[in-house]
C-alpha cells in the first residue's frame, strides 16, 4: 500500500513540475526575497541598537533592555535561516519535471523520506510564515489531539491512569558530551511546542539546551481528555525524561496558561522531584 501511495506521490510531483511548480517557485521566491532582505534589515536595526546599550555603564535597567534586544536577534537569525531554506526550495522548484519533488525535499531538509511524506510538509512550504497561523484553526476544526496514538518510543513517555501515552516534542540541543543545563518551554491554550521556537531560539542562543513539549491532548501528542490532572501528569513525564538523559540544572519557562505547568515543574512535589 505504501509504495502505492509513494508511486502516486512521485507522478503528482512530476505533473506539478510540468508548469505549476516553475510558477509557485517564481511567486513564492519573489515574496520570500522580499522578506529576507525585511529580516536583514531588522537584523541590522537591532545590532545598532544592541552596540547603543553595550556603551558606558550597565544599569539594572540596560541590562534588562539588552536581554530583550538579544532575543529579538536571535529570534530573527533563525527566521533568516528559515528564509534562506525557503528562498533555496523556491528556486530548486523551477527546475523542470523535478522542480516539485526536489523543492520539498529541500524545504523538509530529509532526502531519504518516501514520497507519501511530501503532504505533510505541503501545507506549511505553500503557506510559509502563515502556517503556524492556520493551524490551530485546524485545530478546532478537526478536535484535540492524535486520533491515532504515537508510536512506541517515539515521543516523551506519560504514566496515565489508562496505562503510557506519549507527548509529541522538540529538544533543541548543542553539541556536547555532558548533559547541558535546560530550558523547557511550555506553550499555551490552542498552540503547540513548536510554537514556542521564539523563546527557544533565545534561550538556546544563551548556551542552553531547549526542550518544548506538545501537552497531552493538542496536536502532535497522544490524545487525552486535558485537565489539571492530566497536565500535572504531563509534567511529571517530562521531568522523569530529563532525569534519564542526566540533566541536572533544568529552568522553566511557561507562555499563558503554560505558566502554570512552569510553575507546578518548579515548585510542584511529584515522583520526579522526591
Amino acid at each position: 500500500m505504501n509504495l502505492v501511495v509513494d508511486g502516486l506521490a512521485v507522478t503528482a510531483s512530476f505533473l506539478l513540475s510540468c508548469g505549476p511548480s516553475q510558477l509557485f517557485g517564481l511567486i513564492k521566491g519573489g515574496i520570500d526575497l522580499v522578506r529576507l532582505a525585511k529580516i536583514q534589515y531588522k537584523i541590522s536595526q537591532v545590532n545598532e541598537e544592541i552596540k547603543s546599550l553595550q556603551t558606558g555603564g550597565l544599569g539594572e535597567k540596560k541590562v534588562e533592555n539588552l536581554t530583550v534586544k538579544l532575543a529579538k536577534r536571535a529570534s530573527y537569525e533563525s527566521k533568516y535561516e528559515s528564509k534562506l531554506r525557503d528562498l533555496t526550495a523556491d528556486a530548486v522548484a523551477l527546475i523542470p519535471f523535478v522542480g516539485a519533488i526536489l523543492s520539498w525535499r529541500v524545504f523538509s531538509g530529509d532526502w531519504g523520506a518516501p514520497g507519501r511524506d511530501i503532504v505533510e510538509h505541503a501545507i506549511p512550504q505553500m503557506l510559509g510564515d502563515h502556517s503556524k497561523v492556520i493551524a490551530p484553526i485546524f485545530y478546532l476544526l478537526s478536535g484535540s489531539g492524535n486520533s491515532q496514538p504515537m508510536p512506541e518510543g517515539a515521543g516523551i513517555p506519560v504514566v496515565d491512569t489508562s496505562g503510557v501515552r506519549q507527548l509529541n516534542f522538540i529538544f533543541h540541543q548543542h553539541d556536547s558530551e555532558r548533559p547541558r543545563p535546560t530550558v523547557v518551554i511550555f506553550h499555551g491554550n490552542k498552540m503547540t511546542g513548536e510554537h514556542m521556537d521564539t523563546f527557544g531560539d533565545f534561550y538556546h542562543s544563551l548556551g542552553y539546551d531547549v526542550l518544548m513539549p506538545t501537552i497531552g491532548g493538542y496536536p502532535g501528542s497522544d490524545q487525552v481528555e486535558t485537565s489539571e490532572e492530566s497536565t500535572y501528569r504531563d509534567v511529571e513525564g517530562i521531568k522523569k525524561f530529563l532525569q534519564l538523559k542526566g540533566v541536572t540544572e533544568v529552568g522553566y519557562h511557561g507562555f499563558s496558561i503554560g505558566g502554570s505547568l512552569a510553575f507546578q515543574a518548579a515548585v510542584g512535589a511529584t515522583s520526579a522531584t522526591a
